[in-house]
């Protein structure tokens, strides 16, 4: 029994064709299995008619002989997808998103693009683009027109960093607002200091860069990470860093997010070279902070030449290093003299004014706990930030007591 099948979209054009013979003792799940083989529609999307007449469907049975479902040889089956209507409302839908863009109407447009990914996203999954390949270029229109408003976790970036430096970029509702753009990088794209890069505007005219770090809101926060950030920043060997709240979902507690560093080169960049001295300098920070080791590609030297370290994790919550031993470890070590080791720790106490900065940090960061409850986020309880600082302090008036 041959057979002749056309696949229709919604507009009734024909996308493809092909023909194939049954023998007398097949079913209509045999059919069925052909035409996921050679239209890509899986069964429960299948919608069959005998010839042009839409009103005779194919129903009933998969187990159905083809005769008794009026099946006859030289038949033509019309295969229709059944979410077919879901591409022509998408469609719509997009069309308003652009027209809405037009007028920059931000809430119509974030409107119809959530409408317009209610009927993209069972489209995708149902393969539908797979079976009608020739729609997947519109598909890709949308996504690269309104990534921005498709991508919800980025759109609540933009929402909470527009609340937040709109405090510190004075919005003046009467002029231009600012213009908030999250993007996600490249993980391995050189010279840049971060995953997700927020660049703030107005009027088209970029006012700064910032690179954010997120804090999921159902994972525990190492508050001794924010101590150390803030410490860098006071010290200037690390960039100015801000801790703002997701003001808009429960699915993040808080982001970390850096200034940009003007001229910054990673360690990892082509002919970097480090001088003794800031190798001396960012082995001092590792031992006297209990940090885990700084890879390559969080540290180097800013437009100036100075050190800068723009992330960094403290070691496991167990401290099992005795202070003289933090210092002993410092100061023995293999890969420069002592006498290089001490004179880069002398400058350092004077030159990033140790003691007053970490009283500084500290009482930022003790002010901050409050705003870190304030969000689905807690302090990780195996951390203990106020034995930590302890211990550091200790660490550093050791030293001190060592070099004089």
């Amino acid at each position: 029994m041959k057979l002749f099948f056309e696949l229709k979209d919604h507009n009734d054009v024909i996308h493809q064709e092909f023909q194939y013979e049954f023998d007398s003792q097949a079913k209509l799940k045999d059919v069925k299995t052909k035409i996921k083989l050679g239209f890509y529609i899986d069964h429960k999307y299948q919608k069959l008619f005998l010839n042009f007449e839409d009103g005779n469907e194919i129903v009933g049975s998969d187990e159905r002989s083809l005769e008794s479902c009026g099946i006859k040889h030289g038949c033509k089956v019309i295969v229709r997808h059944s979410l077919a209507a879901n591409w022509k409302t998408f469609l719509e839908f997009f069309e308003l998103a652009r027209q809405a863009l037009k007028s920059n109407d931000i809430c119509e447009i974030e409107r119809n693009v959530d409408l317009a990914m209610d009927q993209l996203n069972p489209l995708n999954e149902a393969l539908f683009l797979v079976t009608f390949s020739k729609y997947d270029g519109l598909r890709r229109e949308f996504r690269e027109e309104f990534w921005r408003y498709i991508d919800k976790e980025m759109r609540y970036m933009e929402y909470s960093m527009h609340d937040y430096f709109s405090k510190i970029f004075v919005d003046d509702s009467e002029s231009s607002k600012l213009d908030i753009l999250c993007q996600k990088m490249c993980y391995d794209e050189r010279r840049v200091q971060g995953k997700i890069i927020c660049q703030v505007s107005r009027n088209e005219t970029s006012l700064a860069n910032y690179y954010m770090k997120k804090h999921t809101g159902r994972s525990e926060l190492d508050i001794r990470e924010f101590f150390v950030r803030k410490l860098f920043e006071l010290m200037k060997v690390g960039p100015a860093v801000h801790f703002i709240p997701n003001t808009h979902s429960s699915g993040n507690g808080l982001y970390i997010v850096n200034e940009n560093v003007d001229g910054f080169r990673g360690a990892y960049s082509e002919g970097f070279e480090m001088s003794k001295e800031m190798y001396a300098q960012r082995k001092l920070l590792t031992h006297l902070l209990y940090l885990r080791g700084i890879r390559e590609q969080y540290y180097g030297i800013d437009g100036n030449g100075r050190l800068c370290i723009i992330d960094c994790g403290v070691k496991g919550s167990k401290i099992t290093m005795a202070h003289n031993r933090i210092v002993e470890h410092y100061l023995k070590s293999d890969e420069e003299s002592e006498e290089l080791r001490t004179r880069v720790a002398k400058d350092c106490i004077k030159s990033w004014n140790l003691l007053e900065s970490f009283d500084q940090a500290h009482e930022e960061i003790v002010k901050k706990k409050e705003l870190f409850e304030s969000y689905p986020i807690s302090n990780e309880p195996n951390h203990n930030f106020d034995e930590y600082f302890v211990y550091i302090k200790n660490n550093l008036n050791n030293l001190i007591v060592q070099l004089n």
